[in-house]
């Protein structure tokens, strides 16, 4: 009978040392996978901040791009206004110069009538 429980006792060590085997095993596996759990977390919140990151150079550059468009805006207004004001006052000059020459014209028929009585009285001085 000591020989068969010695048996037996042996065969549960052996299944003790397997189980502890298996359990030491599946220690190592889930170990390693809360690692890889640790590790892929790492990442994602990596992930994270980096994507946080460019969310925010993004709005700065978007907000750049806003004040650069509201500056262009405001230099091509003042353009404009300052393009009308110009063509106003080429568009003065311009009625200036045609009432220039109209003057000049009117002082050149008088300037010629003048001549014209003038010549007259020449002819008129010297024919007496």
């Amino acid at each position: 009978r000591e020989v068969e429980l010695e048996g037996k006792l042996k065969a549960l060590e052996g299944s003790i040392a397997s189980m502890s085997a298996t359990i030491t095993e599946q220690g190592s596996a889930q170990a390693r996978a809360e690692a890889d759990l640790r590790q892929a977390r790492a990442e994602v919140k990596a992930g994270e901040e980096a994507r946080h990151a460019l969310q925010e150079e993004a709005a700065e550059l978007r907000h750049l791009v806003e004040k650069k468009e509201e500056g262009a805006k405001k230099l091509r207004a003042e353009a404009d206004k300052n393009t009308a004001k110009h063509v106003s006052m080429l568009k003065e000059k311009d009625n200036r110069i045609e009432e220039l020459i109209a003057r000049a014209a009117e002082h050149s028929e008088a300037l010629q009538q003048h001549k014209t009585r003038l010549d007259d009285a020449e002819q008129q001085a010297r024919d007496a």
